[in-house]
């Protein structure tokens, strides 16, 4: 039943802001159904687009319960970075719709089946993504880049100024339209555009000017976004 696997955490910020709408008001319940319509898909289809090569035993599982997306992947190398790429396909198809993650991956102990997630793996996961994660990033153990080894991890993780590994989330070679013309500009822009939104939205009161703030949340995406076009090779002031 339990097996060492590669467990995600995923958590959608502002989460009880987007139901308080979604009962209030015909915008809100619309912004709720294009987030479910957003994971719903990715559950449906996304490992449909998994090379041939990944066998059975390596297709990432799923749970999604209210603001929480579960994902588990075998605890090896294949599993290790299999999770990270569906963190960072599931964090862009989130925040180009306009929603924040935070995020923790650990390698433990769990039972994950279709209907729900037991064991250690998974406390210390959700713990982490509570506790450790603070900003809208998806950090990763030491475990789990260790399993990546080097010529993988310096691919698709990045050390950030804390010192943790974090998903690179932001990279254009898992931008959905990043094969169309145009697709990675596309993309970022609309990124951008969410970012000032969020922002404008919660205007500047400076009582939100806290670490924990959603303020501070879309700031740090923003310094992110910042740094993600110059890492790779963009002009930041173009967007």
């Amino acid at each position: 039943m339990f097996k060492k696997r590669c467990v995600v955490c995923l958590d959608i910020l502002g989460f009880k802001n987007l139901i308080v709408a979604a009962e209030s008001s015909p915008a809100g319940l619309l912004r709720l159904q294009g987030l479910r319509t957003v994971l719903d898909a990715h559950v449906m289809w996304d490992n449909q687009g998994l090379a041939d090569s990944v066998p059975d035993t390596h297709v990432p599982k799923y749970l999604f319960i209210s603001d929480t997306i579960i994902i588990s992947t075998p605890g090896d190398a294949m599993g290790a970075r299999a999770a990270v790429v569906k963190s960072i396909q599931i964090y862009q198809k989130a925040v180009e719709a306009g929603h924040l993650i935070r995020g923790a991956m650990v390698l433990g102990n769990v039972w994950h089946d279709d209907r729900n997630i037991f064991g250690t793996g998974w406390i210390t996961a959700f713990d982490s993504q509570e506790k450790d994660a603070i900003h809208p990033r998806v950090i990763v153990s030491t475990e789990i880049s260790d399993l990546l080894g080097d010529d993988v991890r310096e691919t698709i993780l990045i050390k950030d100024v804390d010192g943790r590994w974090i998903c690179d989330v932001l990279h254009p070679a898992y931008i959905r339209e990043a094969q169309l013309q145009g697709g990675i500009e596309v993309f970022y822009r609309q990124v951008k555009a969410q970012i000032a939104t969020g922002l404008a939205e919660l205007g500047n009161d400076s009582s939100k000017r806290i670490v924990n703030s959603a303020r501070s949340k879309w700031q740090w995406t923003d310094d992110f976004l910042k740094k993600s076009l110059t890492r790779h090779g963009y002009d930041a002031d173009h967007f």
